[in-house]
């Protein structure tokens, strides 16, 4: 195989291995977390977090409403029980049995409210992790496949990189040098030369130098971009 050839071939081999690296890259990529998931989350604990303070409320609303309940029924039974013996006793605990009933009733209808609003968070609760479930179900699943394209193509990148090493052993230092420094600057560094143009710069060569690449076996650079240049098959 000639040295233009030679360094042909390691130009596929390095695109074949940008190509696969590329791809890699968006197939670990894949595998993250997606954003709709991650807002799905975050809104789940939000959601969460609010229902559980006011759950956390209609606790001690509760517990607040029957200690109420337990005074009112104790007074109550005091009253009624023909053990008050003063009119001023009386007149008291009638005020204290009324004040305690209107406390009741306040606070009846602010927990009304508030399990109102647990219910409304109930099912929002319920919504957001159905949403999360669904979501991730989603991603796990494509991230599965993503997986499998990484088992793949993580050796397949490990052998086109092995090829390429054994590949530069055929290459003249020289020519090895060029050819890098070529690459970095110009993306590629072989161009093919098709219908008298380099297709690098797409400069329509002169015909001495399109026969010189078609005839000689030497290396030959494009005047206009400095690639090599080689036959188009």
């Amino acid at each position: 195989m000639s040295e233009i050839h030679q360094l042909y071939r390691l130009q596929q081999l390095d695109q074949q291995i940008a190509s696969g690296k590329q791809r890699l890259l968006a197939v670990l990529k894949g595998q993250e977390e997606p954003e709709p998931l991650r807002s799905a989350k975050q809104g789940l604990a939000e959601t969460a977090a609010r229902h559980q303070k006011w759950r956390t409320q209609q606790k001690q609303e509760e517990l607040a409403l029957g200690s109420v309940i337990s005074k009112l029924q104790s007074s109550e039974e005091r009253l009624y029980s023909g053990k008050v013996k003063t009119p001023k006793e009386m007149a008291d605990l009638q005020l204290a049995v009324e004040s305690l009933r209107r406390q009741r009733g306040t606070m009846e209808e602010g927990l009304f409210a508030t399990m109102m609003t647990v219910e409304g968070l109930d099912a929002e609760l319920a919504t957001a992790e159905a949403q999360v479930a669904a979501l991730t179900a989603e991603w796990q699943a494509q991230a599965a496949v993503f997986k499998q394209e990484q088992n793949h193509l993580a050796p397949h990148i490990n052998t086109l990189m092995a090829q390429r090493t054994e590949q530069t052993q055929h290459i003249p230092a020289p020519a090895l040098a060029s050819y890098e420094g070529l690459r970095q600057r110009k993306g590629t560094a072989v161009a093919e030369l098709k219908l008298n143009s380099c297709q690098g710069c797409r400069v329509t060569l002169p015909i001495s130098l399109v026969s010189q690449i078609e005839h000689a076996n030497v290396l030959t650079y494009c005047p206009s971009c400095g690639r090599f240049l080689i036959k188009a098959t």
